[in-house]
């Protein structure tokens, strides 16, 4: 280990610092690395004038910073370095090693390469293509759930204001024959405006339902009305509001359907994703999503020896408590 040039690499958000240690652990070179093109051929460069200076390419070492380093190890390993990446406690806990005590970017990129001298560093997973992929469709899925969500409170909202009693009427305010009855009538005033077999219609077509059910909710839809229209609240933006709310649901509806469609079929081109999908799913109370998510976060099983060291990847600490006699 200790005949090979080194270099360290501490990652930022808008630029990077690399420093690459002579085998004999002296500075050779230092440069700061802006997130582009230009920049990172120019560290390259440096890199490749250390492999012919000490005749081995140094090996890399930065730390696992939110998402910012997958670039850089990306790049650098297409161009041939061996890239390790360190999980933040493994640096923060030798922080004493024998450099100065200066806090700056320069000294903590040469922190890091004289870990590589100091300890054994235990990289970080760097997730395989299909797997980063679906880690971040999953999570996109996750931010359209939790928008979801929001816009149908919102819509609930909305409702116990100026149509009291429509929540009685369907058993979800956000279910297709619901949206379908408010596009056309969003508000008391309106449904008592339209003929009651137009409103049918739409709740049938809707919710793709029979007619007799479609007659039976916008009757129902029409008794909340006469109701509602003499304590809702009343303003002229109620309409306006509310096919805002049921606009946002549908988009979010339509963009998550083709989401996870994207996501099944990324996850296709893996057999070993669907299998473990399809392990954790034979498991009470995980479904397929949990799976999934559960996949892409974890990545490649074969990585954890122990139930406890794929507790601790999760950040959990759990412990077995009994009370009992000898």
């Amino acid at each position: 280990m200790d005949i090979v040039p080194v270099a360290g690499i501490d990652v930022s958000k808008r630029f990077s610092d690399l420093c690459i240690l002579s085998p004999e652990s002296q500075e050779f070179s230092a440069t700061r690395i802006y997130h582009d093109k230009t920049s990172m051929d120019r560290a390259r460069n440096l890199l490749l004038k250390a492999q012919v200076e000490f005749g081995h390419a140094p090996v890399i070492v930065m730390e696992s910073t939110s998402h910012y380093h997958l670039v850089l190890h990306q790049y650098f390993s297409k161009a041939g370095f061996e890239v390790l990446v360190i999980n933040p406690l493994q640096s923060y806990a030798l922080r004493n090693v024998n450099v100065r005590r200066i806090k700056n970017d320069r000294v903590d990129a040469k922190r890091l390469a004289l870990m590589y001298r100091t300890t054994v560093l235990r990289p970080s997973l760097i997730p395989q293509d299909v797997v980063r992929g679906l880690r971040m469709l999953c999570c996109q899925r996750s931010e359209l759930l939790r928008d979801s969500t929001r816009y149908k409170n919102h819509l609930t909202a909305l409702l116990d204001q100026i149509f009291p009693g429509f929540d009685r009427v369907f058993s979800k305010v956000s279910g297709k024959g619901s949206l379908a009855a408010l596009s056309l009538c969003p508000t008391p005033q309106a449904v008592l405006r339209t003929e009651l077999a137009r409103l049918a219609e739409a709740i049938s077509e809707g919710s793709r339902k029979p007619k007799a059910y479609g007659v039976e909710k916008a009757q129902k839809i029409r008794d909340a009305a006469l109701h509602a229209s003499t304590i809702g609240i009343v303003s002229s933006g109620d309409a306006a509001a509310v096919a805002t709310a049921i606009g946002m649901l549908k988009a979010i509806q339509q963009t998550l359907d083709s989401l996870e469609e994207e996501i099944k079929s990324l996850a296709a081109k893996n057999a070993e994703i669907i299998k473990n999908v399809e392990l954790l799913s034979s498991i009470p109370g995980i479904g397929f999503w949990i799976s999934m998510v559960l996949v892409s976060e974890i990545g490649d099983f074969s990585a954890f020896h122990h139930p406890k060291q794929l507790a601790a990847y999760f950040g959990l600490d759990p412990f077995h408590k009994s009370i009992g006699f000898d």
